[in-house]
């Protein structure tokens, strides 16, 4: 019974986690055109907008989106940056513990984001 109660939790969350997968995959493969027009679209529903002003915020979103990309690669050029010259100064090992330490200070922030989240998970 608690090996069966085990698998069924183990599929739902499995499950889960690829619906949120699929999602995410959806929004990276839309054009920053169809984000825009997307939330737009969403807005003129919640906000009862006209069409002029449905049609303004597609223009902004669209610039919006295109800078966003724009940043999000300069980052990535950045941190790529970055990481070789890191590497250059530890040796492999260093480097290998330096990532660990990275790893370690992720999960702890994610640890707090979701205490921050959901209070009544708080021991103390």
């Amino acid at each position: 019974m608690k090996k069966q109660f085990l698998l069924i939790c183990f599929l739902l969350i499995t499950g889960f986690a690829t619906t949120v997968s699929a999602q995410e995959m959806k929004r990276k493969e839309m054009s920053p055109e169809d984000r825009a027009t997307k939330r737009a679209i969403m807005l003129k529903e919640k906000l009862s907008l006209n069409e002029k002003q449905v049609k303004s915020l597609e223009v902004l979103f669209v610039n919006q989106e295109k800078e966003m990309e724009s940043i999000k690669e300069q980052m990535r050029k950045q941190r790529d940056n970055y990481e070789k010259e890191l590497s250059s100064i530890f040796n492999p090992e260093q480097m290998k513990q330096f990532k660990e330490m990275q790893n370690d200070r992720k999960e702890i922030k994610a640890d707090i984001k979701e205490q921050k989240k959901d209070p009544a998970q708080d021991t103390k």
